[in-house]
């Protein structure tokens, strides 16, 4: 779901006669679509425009928003004023809650209730509001209980040119201060931008009326430079031709990271003067609610162990930014990729952001929370379908009734299971100050949302670069199979998956290090090969054997990442629609299904022979040439820098057999073929053989391939061609059929006899066969089944003894039942036969419930009738074919 308060701006292109609109997101996301006329498209923009920037909150999506889902805690409740003062009472008796601002009119941005000195009247406090601008007279950010001095903020003094004085001001100021201590105002603005503001009615605190204050000046830019240089930087982070010395070139001309540097270095100074210096802090910009609020909240991040905490930070937004009177609906209404320019807007809360995350970076397991949690507090800043993040101050909220009808950010975040991945696993409470280094070198460009050599998402990423999320790894992880063997680099999976909370950060770190660098560790090239039985007994260890690679789990989860993002995709748009395996909706049954539904059609009652070439390709997956390979992957819509990671997973590879833990050959290279086993050879085996093609009926699944033709009376058999033209195409791909697995079966109904001349493959004629086994199922010249279930039923039966060991020793019905069920066959079986298997099962139930009648037994096992089961399944592959038409 896109809301239309998410879209940034829209491009408008033309191709041909379409019109296409590329919708840039807030979020630096990019959605494309494509019209059929030029018309449409603009007609769409323009709507997408217009609700892109509502001003009437009342329409906004939050208030049509419904959660469809218990709330456990109401956002709205957590955080209050009066909640805070009873913690900071405890502390003190030095404060007070005053009310003078009830009704907004004293300080139209600052809450209802404020914390001020307790000496100091409301008297006072309206005088010093006057003098102050927009009202905004000092009030207590922080209190720092180590030593008892404070954090305060407010908005700059009019002092005007006339240099006016308010002497409430002044003493509400002194109140602050205890004894004859002296405080530090810091000033965000340069030295010459506030002296500039004392034409326009602003101004500074004078020394000569406030002696016991030290005036510093900080110089932070203001949003409107802020929205230039996100501009500029979000430019060349969506330029994906940039050389890396132009990337770096065009950060540094952004000044981005000047104005990260500059607000963390005025938020550790003022932690330095609260806490080692001891010193009560006043700091005020122009108005107080940007560049002020940016360094109280930083500040606090420094010295609060519970502004690290998830609910710690929660409650700091609130009372700093959304009580603290940030006009987010000005500031947020664009980010800064649109050409339009709309008054009050600038990334600040954004900037704010970026600095916890340079923290974070420093001081990684002081965070409860982790990146994602700032994440998704960008982004409902922007958009979002709650009510937190809307209108400029508390008394508009109040206006808007938000509480009563919009949902609170914070009910949605703070529920368990959306809470949890945004939860920091290297958390460790840590009560000590911090202290990040704000050199140049310490600070580093990585947006909260992507990376900057990571262009936004689009569907067209021809150069995007491949990232995997430290959550999506976790996931991963998590999702492990403990009982999968180990690779070559011996690292258990039950070790990553038991500390995926641990590991998710460094592993998806060496994902992305890989993806970026378009190559593989060369550990991740190694596999211990592993004979696996294709069948028992075995007799001959050249054909009963399968060659299964056991590669590092890393390796399988960055193949596993490249085939769900890009390959699969990819395959999926240009597969040939007579192509199974690996493919959704594509199974064995799909395949068998259409293959004999194809050959009965054709020639029950009209006399007319199906002549099949069952073909088989010789050591398939260990003859792939690379070149080839790497020539078709070429033609497919997969990112270039992809494609060169999939090359060098490819390229010099090493192998050993491995019998035991410690019983294995030397290493070999492998110069041709991709190793069986692992996620990614699926689908580059797909891409191989996807261009096979053929005017004559074609099935392809993995290296099984089966083409036939459909031969009337008198008409002449041209199957040899078929077959000559499918070795030829092999061969250009360096693919050699193995005649002596290839046959020929021939499918009819009539009586007639056809002479046909056999088919002959590399000189050598294919065996004419009477049945075959075709992808697991015998497969009989009438299309009859008894062969087959003949073939179940024997092994069915042999395997009732297996049954009968267990039950003697007084394993539970229940575990016999589980035992029992995986050898059922139950799909695509006629009636009659299915009675035969039916048999079998009431031998098996009569093992496991001797007393009890057939009927019952079913009913206890918990288990249909096989007839039943056939048709539930035959009707639910029905349906999946009647809407896959194409399988």
């Amino acid at each position: 779901m896109l809301l239309h308060s998410a879209v940034e701006h829209v491009e408008k292109k033309v191709s041909g006669q379409q019109g296409i609109l590329a919708i840039r997101c807030k979020n630096f996301d990019v959605v494309k679509l494509k019209f059929s006329n030029i018309e449409e498209a603009l007609n769409v923009a323009s709507s997408i425009e217009v609700l892109s920037t509502v001003e009437n909150t009342n329409l906004r999506y939050p208030f049509f928003y419904r959660h469809l889902r218990a709330i456990d805690e109401d956002g709205w409740d957590i955080f209050s004023t009066e909640m805070e003062f009873l913690k900071l009472s405890s502390l003190t008796q030095g404060w007070r809650i005053s009310h003078v601002n009830s009704g907004y009119k004293v300080c139209p941005s600052y809450p209802a209730s404020v914390v001020v000195p307790a000496m100091i009247s409301d008297d006072t406090l309206k005088a010093s509001a006057q003098f102050r601008q927009s009202g905004r007279f000092p009030v207590l950010s922080y209190y720092h209980k180590r030593n008892g001095v404070v954090l305060l903020r407010c908005g700059q003094p009019l002092t005007a040119i006339a240099s006016k004085r308010s002497r409430e001001d002044e003493k509400l100021v002194n109140a602050t201060l205890g004894g004859e201590s002296k405080g530090v105002i810091i000033d965000t603005r340069s030295s010459a931008a506030a002296m500039n503001s004392r034409s326009k009615g602003g101004g500074v605190e004078p020394e000569s009326h406030y002696p016991q204050w030290k005036r510093v000046n900080q110089s932070i830019e203001r949003y409107p430079a802020l929205t230039d240089s996100i501009a500029k930087l979000l430019e060349a982070s969506m330029d994906p031709n940039l050389s890396m010395n132009s990337w770096l070139s065009k950060l540094e001309a952004s000044s981005w990271l000047d104005y990260v540097q500059s607000v963390l270095s005025t938020a550790c100074f003022i932690a330095q003067c609260l806490d080692t210096q001891g010193t009560t802090v006043l700091v005020h910009g122009d108005a107080g609610t940007d560049a002020t609020l940016q360094v109280t909240s930083l500040a606090q991040v420094l010295l609060d162990p519970h502004c690290r905490t998830t609910k710690g930070f929660e409650e700091l937004i609130d009372r700093e930014w959304l009580r603290g009177g940030h006009p987010f609906a000005e500031r947020c209404v664009k980010v800064g990729l649109s050409p339009n320019r709309y008054k009050g807007q600038g990334p600040v809360f954004l900037l704010f952001l970026d600095c916890v995350w340079q923290i974070y970076q420093q001081f990684p397991c002081s965070f409860e929370f982790n990146d994602r949690f700032l994440i998704a507090l960008f982004e409902h800043a922007y958009s979002s379908q709650f009510g937190t993040f809307l209108c400029n101050n508390e008394g508009e909220r109040q206006a808007a009734k938000l509480k009563s009808k919009t949902i609170s950010l914070w009910s949605h975040l703070n529920q368990a299971d959306i809470l949890k991945p945004l939860l920091n696993p290297m958390y460790e409470a840590n009560s000590s100050v911090l202290w990040p280094s704000v050199a140049s070198q310490s600070l580093s460009f990585e947006p909260l949302t992507h990376n900057p050599f990571d262009p936004p998402q689009t569907n067209d990423e021809s150069h995007a670069v491949n990232t995997i999320s430290e959550f999506s790894t976790f996931m991963k992880l998590s999702a492990l199979n403990p009982s999968k063997a180990q690779g070559p680099d011996g690292i258990p999976v039950w070790l990553l998956k038991e500390n995926a909370d641990l590991l998710a950060g460094p592993v998806s770190v060496i994902l992305n290090s890989s993806f970026h660098e378009s190559r593989l560790p060369p550990s991740w090239k190694e596999a211990d090969v592993v004979p696996v039985p294709k069948q028992r007994p075995i007799n001959d260890i050249n054909k009963h054997l399968r060659p299964i690679s056991l590669t590092p789990i890393l390796s399988k989860l960055a193949e596993d990442h490249i085939v769900e993002k890009y390959v699969k995709p990819a395959v999926l748009r240009s597969i040939d629609p007579r192509q199974f395996g690996s493919i959704p909706k594509s199974s064995t049954t799909h395949a068998l299904v259409n293959m004999t539904h194809n050959w009965l059609v054709n020639t029950d009652g009209n006399g007319a022979t199906a002549r099949v070439a069952l073909l088989d390709f010789r050591k398939a997956f260990d003859l792939i040439d690379h070149s080839v390979l790497v020539q078709k992957l070429a033609t497919y819509d997969i990112p270039s820098q992809t494609k060169s990671w999939i090359v060098d997973f490819l390229m010099d590879r090493k192998q050993r057999v491995k019998l035991a833990q410690d019983c294995h050959s030397e290493w070999r290279s492998v110069p041709s073929g991709v190793p069986q086993g692992t996620k990614l050879v699926p689908w580059l085996f797909l891409i191989m053989i996807n261009d096979l093609d053929t005017p004559a009926d074609l099935w392809k699944y993995v290296e099984d391939t089966s083409c036939s033709e459909i031969v009337t009376k008198g008409s002449e058999s041209k199957l040899q061609e078929t077959v000559d033209d499918l070795s030829r195409q092999a061969s250009i791909d360096w693919f050699q059929l193995n005649e002596a697995k290839c046959k020929e079966l021939r499918i009819g109904f009539s009586n007639s006899n056809y002479d046909f001349k056999p088919l002959v493959l590399n000189g050598k004629p294919l065996e004419l066969v009477t049945s075959a086994k075709l992808l697991g199922v015998t497969i009989s010249h009438e299309l009859k089944w008894n062969m087959h279930t003949s073939e179940l039923s024997k092994k069915c039966s042999s395997r009732l003894y297996f049954l009968r060991q267990p039950k003697r020793s007084g394993v539970a019905p229940r575990e016999l039942v589980q035992f029992y069920v995986t050898f059922i066959i139950h799909r695509s079986l006629p009636n009659y036969i299915s009675e035969d298997l039916e048999r079998i099962q009431r031998r098996a139930l009569r093992i496991i419930y001797p007393d009890l009648s057939y009927s019952v037994a079913l009913e206890k096992a918990v288990l249909p009738k096989l007839y039943e089961r056939r048709e539930n399944i035959s009707t639910n592959l029905f349906d999946e074919i009647v809407h896959n038409p194409t399988h």
